[in-house]
């Protein structure tokens, strides 16, 4: 049986909120609620962009809460991760989408570049690669250092004027 501290708990509270969220949506009992009802919650805060990857806090201790309760099938997944972990390949666009990557050239040509090597690669490869290069490199380095520096970024092209007011370069 589920412990008091667990429901008082600041991730049993978020699960708690998720519960009330999902019956009100769909109606019914905590019984009524299914596998379907929790993915379909579930992305709905994913395409909200409140929950990194799908799962907020206290999502995980949700699905075990009706594991427990015996509202789940025995055919259910065992786990929410189990669930994440079979939703299969992504194409290269998610692959890169991921990351936000916010300028739109070079999320195409990173798009471009991974379809080029992906006759090549696995898909680990190819997850690995796009990791590294729309996040390690130009979603953490470019917004950091290269941004700042980038010229006219944001902001258009500026027109510098020497002293006497004749265009000039800096």
């Amino acid at each position: 049986m589920i412990e008091s501290a667990t429901w008082s708990s600041t991730v049993g509270r978020h699960a708690l909120h998720s519960l009330v969220k999902i019956v009100v949506a769909k109606g019914g009992t905590l019984a009524d609620i299914t596998v379907g009802d929790a993915v379909e919650y579930l992305a709905a805060l994913k395409a909200a962009n409140k929950a990194a990857n799908g799962i907020a806090r206290g999502n995980t201790l949700l699905y075990a809460w009706l594991r427990e309760l015996g509202t789940l099938p025995a055919e259910a997944p065992s786990s929410l991760r189990c669930l994440a972990n079979t939703s299969g390949q992504v194409s290269m666009e998610q692959l890169v989408d991921r990351f936000g990557v916010r300028c739109s050239p070079v999320r195409d040509l990173l798009v471009d570049y991974l379809k080029e090597r992906q006759p090549g690669l696995d898909y680990t490869s190819l997850n690995n690669l796009s990791r590294h290069l729309a996040n390690n490199f130009w979603g953490k380095r470019y917004d950091a250092v290269v941004g700042p520096w980038w010229p006219g970024r944001g902001r258009g092209r500026r027109r510098h004027r020497r002293a006497d007011g004749a265009p000039g370069h800096r």
